[in-house]
């Protein structure tokens, strides 16, 4: 999110040299594997992992209407959202009990 906001993709794509898609690729698998993160350590602790996935589920379609919107508001809109509901996520996770 925060790369995305910072760095122009095409003044950036023109530093890379040869191979502007590792650039790309990076920027796009770093948030992905965060939330791979954050799922896997809220999953792991649920009594009930129907309900979790069932809020991935709606998560996802979520997460679609909200990249749909980045064409009307555009991606740095977009980029400070998902870290806003990244940061929301982490508050309302450290509210919950801990196992144990």
């Amino acid at each position: 999110s925060i790369v995305t906001w910072c760095i122009e993709p095409t003044r950036s794509y023109r530093k890379c040299g040869r191979n502007p898609s590792r650039q790309g690729a990076l920027i796009t698998a770093v948030p992905l594997f965060f939330a791979g993160l954050l799922f896997s350590q809220i999953f792991k602790y649920r009594k009930e992992p129907t309900l979790s996935l069932v809020y991935n589920l709606m998560g996802a379609i979520c997460g679609g209407l909200f990249e749909y919107s980045s064409m009307l508001f555009g991606t740095k809109y977009l980029s400070i959202l998902a870290l806003v509901i990244y940061i929301l996520t982490f508050l309302v996770h450290g509210r919950e009990e801990s196992p144990g």
